[in-house]
């Protein structure tokens, strides 16, 4: 909301900006990732401090990730490493982010279906699997004969029980 208001200061406010990312609180970081992303999306610090920015998103309330990811789009395929990272990490400390995180991606890497792909197979809950489907319904015809491939196999059979039910999960999600 306060963005477009800041525009006509935005070259004296990108300092105290940028040090508000290394510095700040994580609310004070999203909020400062939020306004550079409008007006400073091409600086080489975004490289430098997106795993801050990251982590400032998936800590805000989930009534509240849409509004901060879609002003972080213009940033968007900067935090696409990290987001990945952190959503392939199935570890428990991290299943509370991962709706955030999915809804991210979902946004950011929404005409590549390729990428896309592989994360929704390893959606654990509805909450992460929605996003990723709904950013896919716009390249069925790229996506399904994929996902019908692996609807088709069965895990190998001298496959441990763990990647067993890795393989059915994928193979769930993908019907």
């Amino acid at each position: 909301v306060i963005v477009p208001f800041l525009e006509p200061h935005m070259e004296q406010l990108k300092k105290q900006l940028w040090d508000t990312i290394q510095t700040g609180s994580k609310s004070q970081r999203i909020r400062a990732a939020a306004a550079l992303a409008q007006y400073d999306g091409e600086d080489k610090r975004w490289k430098q401090e997106r795993g801050d920015v990251v982590t400032a998103l998936v800590f805000v309330p989930a009534s509240e990730s849409d509004g901060w990811i879609e002003m972080l789009r213009p940033v968007g395929d900067v935090l696409t490493d990290p987001l990945e990272g952190r959503y392939r990490d199935r570890s428990d400390g991290r299943s509370s982010e991962r709706p955030i995180v999915a809804a991210a991606l979902s946004v950011f890497l929404k005409d590549k279906p390729n990428t896309l792909t592989p994360l929704i197979l390893l959606a654990d809950n509805e909450r992460e699997f929605q996003p990723l489907l709904t950013a896919l319904r716009n390249h069925r015809q790229s996506v399904t004969p994929e996902l019908r491939s692996l609807v088709g196999h069965s895990p190998p059979e001298d496959a441990e029980s763990a990647e067993r039910d890795a393989f059915w999960k994928k193979q769930a999600n993908a019907a």
